[in-house]
């Protein structure tokens, strides 16, 4: 199996295992999803006006003047205001921490996976710069077993005929 063979390999079992997961990975760097659900939470401050006045008369207060009214109304539309501005604010900022740490550790993951196939690049190159010295070694631990043998039989045969 060829450098090609092997890289096209290991792309297809990427794209059958990871893809997947490396979609909903980027999808959930860009999520909203704890603004939403802040949000949604944050819709039932319209009934506090209500509940305010029921709670004052559970404990005699039922006359109120128009002025303390309007004033109570506005308090009460002031304080839910600042309340709601006050938790989506906390939930942008916690989506972004959250979306940020996220996208921290992709890239973590990148810059050593990154480092890994570099490492494994060098091993295989060095790999293969030691397969062929050894092939050259034999080569030429071959050719001088060879020029041995013909100097013995030479020199076998020279005393032979001397």
């Amino acid at each position: 199996m060829d450098a090609l063979d092997l890289a096209r390999s290991q792309n297809a079992y990427f794209d059958q295992n990871f893809a997947g997961l490396e979609r909903n990975v980027a999808t959930d760097l860009r999520s909203t999803d704890l603004v939403r659900a802040a949000e949604l939470s944050t819709t039932g401050m319209a009934g506090q006006a209500s509940r305010s006045l029921r709670e004052a008369r559970r404990y005699g207060v039922t006359n109120y003047t128009p002025i303390q009214r309007r004033e109570m109304a506005r308090n009460l539309v002031t304080t839910a205001s600042l309340e709601r501005a006050n938790t989506l604010n906390n939930m942008y900022m916690g989506q972004y921490e959250r979306n940020k740490g996220l996208r921290d550790q992709m890239m973590n993951i990148g810059r050593g996976l990154e480092s890994q196939s570099m490492d494994a690049l060098i091993s295989s190159s060095n790999a293969a710069a030691q397969r062929e010295m050894a092939g050259d070694q034999a080569r030429e631990a071959r050719r001088a077993q060879n020029q041995q043998t013909a100097a013995t039989v030479a020199s076998a045969l020279i005393i032979a005929f001397a």
